[in-house]
């Protein structure tokens, strides 16, 4: 698996949020329009 990241064949999804929009950041799955995994940036 780490081969295929290395190579790009699989692209992790991340999407990031600064920690002052937490609150709108864990709204964000719960609309179920996501894919990936979600960061809080700490500003």
């Amino acid at each position: 698996m780490f081969q295929l990241l290395i190579d790009g064949v699989l692209r992790p999804q991340v999407t990031t949020f600064p920690l002052s929009d937490a609150f709108d950041a864990h709204r964000w799955p719960e609309a179920g329009e996501t894919t990936g995994k979600l960061v809080l940036i700490i500003d």
